[in-house]
């Protein structure tokens, strides 16, 4: 499976388990996976990382560094709740998957 394809599938996932119907026991860890994994993960390919230690990390700051701009930037703008974060995050998600250079290349 491709990071592409993985991105793709844990965003689609993150966006369905919020909605209403979905139980809080499986919204809770497929929710945290997404929001500390996948938008800093689709963006890392293009930083000059060497091994996976470096890449995971990088990973998780960006993450958390681009939730708390996206939380913010709905709090201003008066849209606060789980359902448009994980909206606008699976958008920047998707960008930098789509945008990223094919696996195994650079």
């Amino acid at each position: 499976m491709t990071r592409r394809t993985a991105l793709s599938a844990l965003t689609a996932a993150a966006v369905v388990v919020t909605l209403p119907i979905t139980p809080g026991i499986l919204r809770v860890p497929v929710v945290l996976a997404f929001v500390l994994v996948a938008p800093g993960l689709a963006w890392t390919s293009r930083l000059p990382l060497h091994d996976l230690v470096e890449e995971a990390t990088a990973a998780v700051a960006l993450s958390l560094a681009l939730t708390a701009v996206v939380a913010t930037a709905l709090l201003v703008v008066g849209l606060g709740g789980l359902f448009p974060a994980v909206l606008l995050l699976g958008a920047i998600t998707i960008a930098g998957a789509l945008s990223a250079p094919p696996d195994g290349v650079g």
